[in-house]
């Protein structure tokens, strides 16, 4: 027996998951909640904390708006 005709006798059927609004905006929500304790730990933490984390932030919104901006600009 050939290890390809081994492997196909494995192989699992892969179920698509269906993305509903529910799930969606469970997501979302979850998410949303997560930042929030996120910015609020950030900005109850001593300032030699806070400000790395938020320069940080800050930069990596930078990079992805800037990475963006040139990635669909047309030459």
């Amino acid at each position: 027996m050939s290890p390809r005709s081994n492997r196909r006798g494995h192989r699992r059927r892969q179920s698509r998951r269906r993305v509903t609004r529910k799930k969606l905006w469970r997501f979302i929500r979850l998410r949303w909640r997560d930042m929030r304790a996120f910015v609020g730990a950030v900005w109850a933490a001593h300032p030699a904390v806070a400000i790395p984390v938020i320069a940080l932030l800050l930069g990596v919104i930078w990079f992805g708006i800037n990475w963006t901006y040139h990635a669909t600009k047309k030459p």
